[in-house]
């Protein structure tokens, strides 16, 4: 007899978590070193770190994914040590995974009822749809129900993940980097949704490596640093230095951009026209803009406004409707990236996982994969092999082998050892979309200053829906809107995310070219 329900005050922890360890067997890394921490009830709780300090695995460990090495777990007071995922589940603990777990090729309806069979639900799927529905309207999701998850943006993909965690009505609910692949305008959006999970009384865990979303959205923070749980802190009252302090053990110093004094031009396009989705549907439209040695030009926008089908045209990666790309006074229009890389560009896509890199393969088969492709069938291992040892530490790369699958790698070992492999070709032109995407502000700070002195040698491109990033890093700012460029303007400290922010939202829809 179950007996009846249990009432809890909202100052009190929903989770606690008590001396928690964990060291993987497969490398010896310790993962956790004996984390204690409460989550409180009712709140949103963030926890900040840098990438490896151990946030997602300690998630893992609540939602019954992995296991612990010792320690101790209680949900409303209670002991909780679940052995599988849906063991979390059936404790009222959701999470939505950095990798979101939504089936491309199924609908959206779809994809949420495989949710609800999860949760063994007795119930009718008429029954079952209408939850969905009744589901949908409650968190303003706005999403065609009989819509290909694939078609989705990003943003409205994570939405379907969140819905397919909230249709099993979990009291806990676990976001580990939500934010990460989502534009300012989407990432807004999640926002509104976590405000109204509190005010259900829903106890939140929000993981984020980004100082300005931890001290926006947070009642309390925790920061974790080499596994351990440094130090808790009243979101409403923490100013970012002192989380940055916390954070990496040094003190924050303002992004610098540097004035710069453009040099020839490296890359020139004109009316060009890009396929999007669909054959012969244009998703960049007529633009015209070009770069400069010594410069670095940033082209922002809100997510699904062209910049990935502009990126992947000029690399030779999607179809060219109409239009002209030179570089170095060469038309290379429409040419495969093989062509490119010989005449002297570098690309490296958003998607670092499954375009950029084979996380399956090794750490050294992913680095060489350039080089033995020029080289063809014959190639020297052990001089391969002495070359990824000098290339990894000049780009300060951490990692255990070079034998070790890429996945291994944390996000910003990641970028920079797919960085590495690009510039060993001595590119002109350097063509990159959301590099710091999922970084934590150090790395996020390394690669920075890495492009600001890369400019030096060759134009560097950055694609980014981030406005702050925008602003801190490109020495001129492009923002495009329905495919189109409404603004392009050198940044010389005039340029504020309000400003910006206009165009990016489609209030302005023409702006000076300076």
């Amino acid at each position: 007899m179950s007996g009846p329900p249990r009432l809890f005050l909202m100052n009190t922890p929903k989770i606690s978590l008590q001396n928690i360890h964990k060291t993987y067997s497969s490398n010896g890394i310790k993962a956790l070193n004996g984390v204690c921490l409460e989550i409180m009830r009712g709140k949103v709780n963030t926890l900040l770190g840098e990438n490896a300090a151990g946030k997602t695995t300690l998630m893992k460990i609540i939602s019954g994914i992995e296991k612990a090495d010792s320690g101790a777990m209680f949900i409303d007071g209670v002991a909780y040590s679940p052995r599988t995922p849906i063991d979390a589940i059936e404790a009222g603990v959701g999470l939505v995974p950095q990798n979101m777990r939504v089936i491309s090729g199924m609908t959206v309806m779809e994809n949420l009822l495989t949710a609800m069979n999860c949760g063994k639900l007795k119930i009718g799927l008429r029954e079952m749809k209408r939850s969905v529905h009744d589901m949908m309207q409650r968190y303003k999701v706005e999403i065609d129900s009989n819509a290909r998850v694939g078609d989705l943006t990003t943003g409205y993909r994570q939405r379907v993940a969140i819905l397919r965690v909230l249709l099993r009505s979990p009291d806990l609910i676990i976001l580990d980097e939500p934010t990460a692949v989502l534009s300012d305008t989407e990432r807004e959006a999640l926002f509104m949704t976590l405000s109204e999970l509190k005010k259900e009384g829903k106890t939140l865990i929000f993981i984020t490596h980004r100082l300005s979303e931890a001290t926006r959205v947070s009642d309390r923070i925790a920061v974790m640093r080499k596994g351990s749980v440094v130090d808790t802190v009243d979101g409403a009252e923490v100013a970012r230095r002192d989380l940055h302090e916390l954070i990496t053990g040094e003190s924050l110093e303002p992004t610098v951009i540097g004035t710069f004094e453009p040099g020839k031009e490296v890359l020139r396009v004109e009316s060009l026209e890009i396929e999007g989705r669909f054959r012969g549907n244009a998703a960049v439209k007529g633009v015209d803009f070009s770069a400069s040695a010594g410069e670095l030009l940033v082209i922002t926008g809100v997510t699904g406004n062209g910049q990935q089908e502009l990126l992947e045209g000029l690399f030779g990666m999607r179809r060219v409707l109409s239009g002209r790309v030179f570089v170095d006074g060469q038309d290379l229009t429409g040419k495969p990236p093989s062509l490119l890389r010989k005449a002297g560009v570098a690309a490296l896509t958003s998607d670092r996982d499954s375009v950029c890199s084979c996380p399956a393969l090794s750490i050294m088969e992913n680095l060489v994969v350039n080089r033995v492709r020029e080289a063809g069938p014959i190639y020297r291992k052990k001089a391969l092999t002495s070359w990824s040892k000098e290339i990894m530490e000049k780009y300060n790369v951490k990692y255990s082998a070079l034998d070790d699958p890429a996945s291994t790698l944390s996000g910003g070992n990641l970028q920079k050892m797919l960085l590495a492999r690009e510039l060993d070709g001595a590119p002109v032109l350097l063509l990159l979309g959301e590099p710091t995407r999922g970084l934590d502000s150090l790395h996020t700070r390394m690669l920075h200053k890495i492009l600001a002195s890369l400019r030096e040698k060759m134009s560097v491109v950055v694609f980014t829906g981030d406005i702050d990033e925008a602003l801190a890093i490109g020495n001129r700012v492009i923002v495009m809107y329905d495919g189109r460029i409404v603004l392009n303007r050198v940044n010389d400290g005039s340029l504020t995310r309000a400003f910006l922010g206009r165009y990016i939202v489609g209030t302005e829809k023409t702006g000076a070219v300076t």
